[in-house]
């Protein structure tokens, strides 16, 4: 199988008509497009408004990079957050200031944002770690029913709690 008709089975293209080069041979042009589907953004919390507190040039930055995640693509700088939970990632945004944003990308449905907050020191605020591990939770707790948490609430799929999670 010829290298091109591997593409148009795996890609949409669109081929331009030959056009001769000074030798006479047709040479023809093609243009690739990839139509692999994006998966969509969900926020987790009030993850969305605190993504439009951030300044303008951090919040274009921050979008462009969970486009990125969204296409599948790897973000130009982002690190694992096991400290937030298994599959968390942190996306560092940095312009006059350094700015984060928590997501999980690994599932299958959605690229979930966790938490976006601006960073004033060397280390990660332990306020947005701890708001990060609680949301990656009830995330967890929605994708596996009737499953007590990390913080001991029992929820069904949809993230309702069902019933009492303490006791013997």
């Amino acid at each position: 199988m010829r290298a091109i008709d591997r593409c148009r089975q795996l890609r949409s293209c669109v081929a331009a008509p030959s056009f001769p080069d000074v030798h006479g041979f047709g040479l023809s042009i093609y243009f690739y497009f990839d139509i692999t589907p994006m998966k969509r953004l969900e926020w987790i919390g009030d993850s969305l408004e605190r993504l439009r507190e951030l300044e303008p040039r951090a919040k274009h930055l921050a979008g462009y990079q969970l486009e990125r995640v969204q296409a599948g693509k790897a973000p130009s700088d982002c690190t694992p957050m096991p400290s937030a939970g298994l599959g968390v990632s942190e996306i560092r945004v940095r312009t006059t200031g350094a700015y984060r944003v928590f997501d999980v990308a690994k599932l299958v449905e959605a690229v979930y944002v966790l938490h976006a907050f601006q960073k004033k020191g060397n280390k990660t605020p332990m306020e947005d770690l701890e708001l990060g591990r609680r949301r990656f939770g009830a995330l967890v707790c929605v994708f596996r029913p009737n499953v007590t948490g990390r913080f001991g609430i029992v929820t069904d799929r949809f993230g309702n709690v069902t019933g009492d999670s303490g006791g013997s």
